[in-house]
């Protein structure tokens, strides 16, 4: 598990994923996605685009949809780009996202041509003979057959998303000042990531301190000394006691030493309640719930930057309301029956999990209670 205290002190290159809707076949297109790509390099950024995700066979659909979901995204405005039934469909979903972060939607212009009185030639052609594939095709998509109604949603992510980048302030790539403009965007694209993540981080704590302290106040597992001990805190107070450990165990302490910790000294309450099974269930249920926010501390907070956005969306359109964390480096999280309790399941003929019973859940979930989304 990754140690939160430290994901947190970000440095200034940290890593960042970020998506590319552009017309791929245009050769300019190509080449300034190329120097965006080296750029993105030299500050740790994964520069993600369809020719670097996909291969031949795989779902371009598919691609799109993370595309959308995601929470950074480089658009390439070009007089091509309102040409194409793709990229159209990547702008009006990106606009339509109801958790956009424009400060993570970033426009730039390929070419000085591109300006706001283009989108009227955009209109024309777009209701124009020539473009009449172009328009089945994005109906499709967006499974709207209203041709008047499409090109509504187009205008309207251009009036939000596009416009305010169609000015003299905002130099073109083709430009003299194309490289300094690559530059500035994505120095100032790290720190607004950076402050976000740190904020985000915070609210976690917080949630976590609020959370855990709750529990120890119920005193099934008292803030003794052998806690303390562990912690190497030795106030007198038991208010300050709760509230200092409770911040050595959510801000100083890697996950895995204050899970350490916890087991250490629950043990030894086992040991200590041997003939009061009553305080003994009581102490081991708080352990668990402690256990289970304390693992909450172990998710990167740049990956949850890069991911939160997909997640959430994958969570609304879900029956459950859940989400399965299929990243490779999560995949040995279960989302189970409730937060805090073990998963049922059985492994298949190929030895992959499967719900224990007969239920259409996701992958990674089995069995979930109906609070489990909740908690």
């Amino acid at each position: 598990m990754p140690d939160m205290e430290s994901s947190v002190q970000l440095e200034d290159n940290f890593p960042i994923h970020a998506y590319l809707s552009y017309r791929c076949k245009i050769q300019r297109d190509k080449d300034a996605r190329d120097r965006l790509k080296a750029l993105c390099l030299e500050k740790n950024i994964t520069l993600r685009y369809d020719e670097s995700e996909t291969k031949p066979g795989d779902s371009l659909i598919k691609f799109m949809e993370d595309l959308t979901s995601a929470r950074c995204v480089f658009l390439f405005l070009s007089p091509e780009y309102f040409q194409s039934a793709y990229t159209l469909y990547e702008l009006v979903k990106i606009n339509e996202q109801a958790d956009l972060d424009k400060r993570f939607i970033l426009p730039l212009r390929l070419c000085d041509d591109m300006v706001d009185k283009y989108r009227t030639k955009a209109k024309n052609f777009w209701k124009s003979k020539k473009a009449e594939a172009e328009r089945v095709k994005l109906a499709d998509l967006l499974k709207e057959n209203n041709h008047d109604v499409l090109w509504q949603r187009i205008d309207s992510a251009w009036e939000a998303v596009v416009k305010p980048y169609l000015d003299e302030r905002h130099a073109s790539l083709e430009s003299a000042k194309g490289d300094e403009v690559l530059d500035e965007l994505l120095r100032k694209t790290q720190a607004t990531v950076k402050e976000v993540i740190n904020e985000s981080t915070k609210i976690l704590h917080n949630t976590l301190r609020d959370r855990i302290k709750a529990i120890l106040v119920q005193r099934n597992i008292n803030a003794d000394d052998m806690f303390r001990k562990e912690l190497e805190l030795f106030p007198s107070d038991d208010n300050i006691n709760i509230n200092n450990i409770v911040t050595k165990l959510v801000t100083e302490t890697a996950v895995g030493e204050a899970i350490a910790i916890l087991t250490r000294v629950v043990e030894n309450k086992k040991v200590l309640l041997a003939n009061n099974s009553a305080e003994w269930t009581a102490c081991f249920y708080d352990a668990i719930q402690l256990c289970g926010w304390l693992l909450l501390n172990s998710v990167d907070p740049a990956w949850w930057f890069c991911n939160e956005v997909k997640l959430k969306n994958t969570a609304k359109t879900s029956i459950s309301g859940s989400f399965s964390l299929q990243d490779r480096n999560y995949i040995e999280i279960v989302i189970s029956r409730s937060l805090f309790k073990n998963a049922r399941y059985t492994l298949d003929k190929t030895n992959q999990p499967k719900p224990a019973r007969d239920r259409q859940h996701d992958v990674m979930c089995f069995d979930a209670q109906e609070n489990a989304t909740k908690e």
